[in-house]
């Protein structure tokens, strides 16, 4: 098992699953009403439990503590949008739809299946005070931070706002659907030991990718805003003139303390020098530097907030030690989770592997001392020619 920490945003993780395992009648279908009525087409159990979501989740799951072998593991999960970020911004996240309500019920669901396999999950209570009230990745920045310089830590979700926290010690599991390409520019030598559609992401590639360093990335942010998150960023600024400006200035604090209270020729060469020096062609300054009105925030204003809106909290007290999150699948729990929501081919799996082990156990039983000799030593064999075959093809390089 490697030493490894892993921390999965279950939100991310269940909805991806959930949107990319509908059947192709719902796929596009934004009318609520007619979603609706496909809903029965979902994936569900005999008695009408949805489990498209969750099914694709655990596969993908069980895959990975199989393959990357995490000796430690945590899940992490949004419990409402009404965080403490609407105690900033009260229309924050608020031009996202409806949650389908096959979705909403596997998440429950598939909480308890972890809990009963024996995951460790972080989740704030629906019922605490808004103030206290964090998300997914709030919980995984703190324990990342808690953590990283104990153990390497491993961020897996779709969330580009993970971004920020990549560090030394910090990876991040991006999920994304141009995971192949990104891992054949970036490594493919490599591309074979990380999970299915996935990109391996550290500070040198974070700055590759968004073209900031991981600190900077919030500043971009900032700036650009999400329309995801319905985090505004400053009006008329995108990214092609954004990058260039955080790279120069580092954070949005130190880029207005050179850009407020010019005079008309200190301002004339700024833009000048943007345009030589930045490759900015159209300077954003007048959108940097609108003033607040009645009915619409300032650029400086704007920033500020979407700073604080974007910025993933890195000190949640967390009164757990490393030890509790050792990886240790409860594996009857697991037949009977998988028995519950019909997952057969999942369990067909884990049965049968687990026949393959006992098979193997009782065959080296019934060996002689002299038979487990020469096994052992015709293994030791073959890994030196292998060795030596490796050795033989790097010396033609």
């Amino acid at each position: 098992m490697s030493r490894k920490l892993l921390l999965i945003d279950g939100s991310s993780l269940l909805s991806t699953h959930y949107h990319g395992n509908l059947p192709r009648q719902l796929q596009g279908v934004s009318d609520m009403a007619k979603r609706e009525a496909l809903f029965p087409k979902i994936l569900h159990t005999a008695d009408g439990v949805y489990t498209n979501a969750m099914f694709g989740m655990l596969k993908a799951l069980l895959k990975i503590i199989k393959e990357q072998e995490p000796s430690h593991i945590a899940v992490a999960w949004d419990v409402s949008r009404n965080t403490f970020r609407r105690e900033i911004a009260s229309d924050y996240k608020g031009t996202r739809k409806e949650t389908d309500a096959p979705l909403k019920e596997q998440f429950k669901n598939m909480q308890c299946l972890l809990e009963n396999i024996g995951i460790k999950q972080l989740m704030s209570l629906s019922e605490s005070p808004i103030s206290e009230v964090f998300e997914a990745d709030d919980y995984l920045g703190s324990m990342a931070a808690k953590f990283e310089n104990e153990i390497p830590v491993y961020l897996l979700t779709k969330d580009n706002d993970y971004l920020q926290l990549v560090s030394e010690h910090t990876r991040l599991w991006l999920v994304t659907s141009k995971s192949k390409e990104l891992v054949q520019a970036f490594y493919p030598e490599n591309a074979s030991v990380l999970p299915d559609g996935v990109v391996e992401l550290t500070p040198s590639l974070v700055e590759v990718y968004q073209g900031v360093t991981p600190k900077q990335c919030l500043d971009l942010k900032a700036l650009c805003g999400d329309s995801s998150d319905n985090i505004s960023g400053v009006k008329g600024v995108g990214e092609k003139s954004a990058v260039p400006l955080i790279r120069e200035y580092d954070t949005i604090e130190n880029l207005y303390a050179h850009i407020e209270d010019l005079t008309s020729e200190e301002e004339k060469w700024l833009k000048e020098f943007w345009k030589v020096d930045l490759g900015i062609v159209r300077s954003p300054l007048k959108f940097l530097l609108q003033p607040d009105t009645e009915t619409q925030k300032g650029g400086k204003t704007a920033a500020l907030e979407s700073k604080a809106l974007g910025c993933i909290k890195r000190d949640i007290p967390l009164p757990y030690t490393l030890d509790d999150f050792k990886t240790n699948i409860n594996e009857t729990a697991l037949e009977t989770e998988c028995k519950r929501y019909e997952f057969n081919s999942l369990l067909n799996k884990e049965v049968e592997g687990k026949k393959e082990e006992i098979a193997v156990v009782k065959q080296m039983q019934t060996l002689s001392k002299s038979e487990l000799q020469l096994i052992a030593a015709t293994q030791k064999v073959q890994a030196l020619r292998k060795q030596e075959n490796t050795n033989e093809q790097m010396s033609l390089f």
